[in-house]
């Protein structure tokens, strides 16, 4: 008997797209999230909370929502539970590393408490804030400035001598960051070394909320287009390509094939960009500069590509204003004649260098047990063996309905060179 089979009798219907969306009582949501780790195979795709307003009629003005997809298979499971402000939830993080970031993001904007989380403090606010950003009732009054940082030394834990070799080594703390190139915004990771190995690592990581969510309740379903793309600004016709597929979901409107096909294109040329930057960056981390430069000179023939041809401009709900322009054909194959060059010049300077390839193997490696548990998508997932791809899984999804089914590359190395090479795989793909 299945782990949703147990559950049956303590799930209740939920509304949603997903055929499986239940809602269960605050009390059974213990119960429920016990049974799904003991099963194994589910990782945490997504965890949030809404407010459904200080006024509603029946109990539980939050509630919080857990997305759950398993293993290999199309399969998901969406599980709501509704909380009065005074309540306590149950923390997730023990069996989903995944849950630690978003119950302290839940935590900081709705003020909900998670019973057993290993440090519920604010993310991405200061711990001197006021109030809950994304309650209904909160009212922003000013400015509230942080008077002085956090002391991330003492979250390190002990450091100095390595007890575990009688002091023969030490523990050193290390600042990365605040402004380290690898690193986006003003963001900071104090790490702790046991040599070239990093120990342990805790993690200020600046206003990176740009607040959309508030921003939103006075757009249009149109006008909120553009603030999705600032979610996702080096892949914008991505985020606008989910943000109006949830949107004609849930209004029931379908676009013509062609809309679909466009927002397709788009997405997938956006797809490979990201796995070169991706091979880029790595390349950077190794001092392989002649990747670095060779991918530099040739992505962005891509994002310019797509600007000259006006599809986010004129892709609005429902489909397109405007019919493709006359030389996409001829434009899309210019983008990626540059981009292929690049890419075999980084490929000689990566996956086909020797020390590139003894450095990268064993590196940060993410097993799939653990890839799983961190909610862990793209190539980190299909890395360590698990070839779930949301373009080839989703039912409802753009790819499935003009009947494309992208081909999967799948590693097992699960580390940065599996990573570097299956990119280099899902480009030419």
């Amino acid at each position: 008997m299945t782990a949703l089979e147990t559950l049956g009798p303590i799930l209740a219907p939920r509304s949603g797209p997903e055929a499986t969306s239940y809602r269960v009582a605050l009390g059974d949501l213990p119960t429920a999230l016990a049974a799904l780790s003991r099963e194994g195979g589910w990782s945490l795709e997504d965890l949030f909370a809404i407010d459904r307003g200080p006024a509603v009629a029946d109990a539980g003005r939050f509630e919080v929502v857990y997305r759950f997809a398993r293993g290999d298979a199309a399969r998901t499971l969406v599980l709501g539970a509704l909380v009065d402000e005074a309540e306590t939830v149950p923390s997730a993080a023990e069996a989903w590393s995944a849950a630690d970031w978003c119950e302290r993001e839940i935590h900081d904007l709705f003020g909900l408490r998670f019973a057993g989380h290993p440090a519920l403090t604010r993310l991405l606010t200061h711990r001197d804030f006021r109030g809950h950003p994304l309650r209904k009732d909160h009212v922003a009054a000013g400015p509230q400035p942080l008077e002085a940082p956090d002391d991330l030394v003492a979250a390190l834990g002990p450091w100095g001598e390595n007890p575990a070799d009688d002091g023969l080594s030490e523990f050193v703390p290390c600042d990365f960051g605040p402004l380290h190139p690898l690193m986006r915004g003003v963001a900071r990771m104090l790490v702790k070394l046991d040599g070239e190995r990093i120990a342990r690592a805790v993690f200020e990581i600046g206003y990176q909320h740009k607040g959309v969510e508030k921003i939103g309740e006075s757009c249009t379903w149109d006008g909120f287009a553009p603030l999705a793309e600032r979610l996702l600004p080096a892949s914008p016709l991505t985020a606008r390509l989910a943000w109006h597929h949830a949107v004609e979901e849930l209004l029931d409107v379908t676009p013509p094939e062609g809309a679909l096909l466009l927002r397709v294109l788009g997405a997938e040329l956006e797809r490979v960009a990201a796995h070169a930057r991706a091979i880029a960056a790595t390349a950077a981390g190794f001092g392989e500069t002649a990747a670095t430069v060779a991918l530099a000179a040739s992505v962005p023939a891509i994002p310019d590509f797509l600007a000259r041809a006006r599809l986010r401009d004129d892709d609005g709900l429902g489909g397109f204003r405007d019919g493709p322009p006359q030389d996409l054909a001829e434009g899309v194959r210019d983008a990626l004649a540059g981009l292929v060059a690049g890419l075999d010049a980084a490929r000689t300077a990566t996956v086909e260098n020797g020390v590139f390839r003894a450095r990268g193997r064993g590196l940060g490696r993410l097993s799939a047990p653990a890839a799983l548990a961190a909610g862990a998508t793209g190539p980190m997932l299909r890395s360590a063996g698990v070839g779930r791809d949301r373009r080839r899984d989703d039912p409802r999804g753009p790819w499935r309905r003009v009947g494309i089914r992208p081909e999967l590359a799948i590693a097992r190395g699960a580390d940065v060179l599996a990573r570097t090479e299956l990119r280099f795989a899902e480009i030419r793909a």
